[in-house]
């Protein structure tokens, strides 16, 4: 089983690649390879497995102390900012166009707050560090990740025009900003992975 799951990680990786190349090329994801890699490849078989993997290496990590923990989200959090300001450097350009003041506030906030797989990891190590403060065990953890994936799924979608709603309320739950999901994976919706994953790593250990 654990060679499974580290086998699972660089395939993961590799479905990730393809995906974000051909959204970089293609627009009809409809039919073929190209609903393959974005419905099956890019989806259940990519950013799932990324976090299951990081609830393994919860179970795993030798340094499982709140504060230790909290500080390794928070950093994570920050660097996945960092990343977005070097992934689109294009964007300072509007600021140097003639482009009216609203639509260059509104480039650079959608293009540097918004957020991704590293948003996501940062918050939910910051949250799984709250969890291990009052020290819950695995199946309590798990049990948790299913209630905030619940409620991830029937909370209706908050749609606002506020930027400060989208970065901090997008990290917690699903916010559409002008139609657009501004954080790509809400903490409630997609913990119930890094939940299962503790599970899972627990359980790997238990039979060694």
């Amino acid at each position: 089983c654990a060679a499974a799951v580290l086998i699972s990680i660089p395939i993961a990786i590799l479905f990730m690649i393809i995906i974000h190349v051909l959204m970089s090329y293609v627009e009809d994801f409809s039919t073929g390879f190209n609903y393959v890699a974005d419905s099956i490849l890019g989806g259940p078989l990519s950013a799932p497995v990324f976090m299951i993997s990081m609830g393994v290496g919860f179970a795993y990590s030798k340094k499982q102390e709140s504060k230790i923990l909290f500080k390794r989200g928070l950093n994570i959090l920050i660097l996945g900012y960092v990343l977005n300001v070097l992934i689109y450097p294009n964007v300072f350009i509007a600021i140097f166009t003639s482009e009216p003041l609203d639509v260059i506030i509104d480039e650079l906030m959608t293009s540097f707050f918004c957020g991704d797989i590293l948003q996501f990891a940062g918050v939910a190590i910051m949250f799984f560090a709250l969890l291990k403060k009052f020290k819950l065990n695995e199946h309590v953890i798990l049990l948790i990740g299913v209630i905030l994936s619940l409620l991830g799924t029937f909370i209706p979608v908050i749609n606002t025009d506020s930027y400060l709603l989208s970065c901090i309320g997008g990290l917690i739950t699903p916010v559409n900003h002008s139609s657009c999901l501004f954080m790509l994976f809400p903490l409630t919706v997609w913990f119930i992975y890094p939940a299962f994953g503790y599970w899972f790593g627990n359980k790997l250990k238990n039979i060694q």
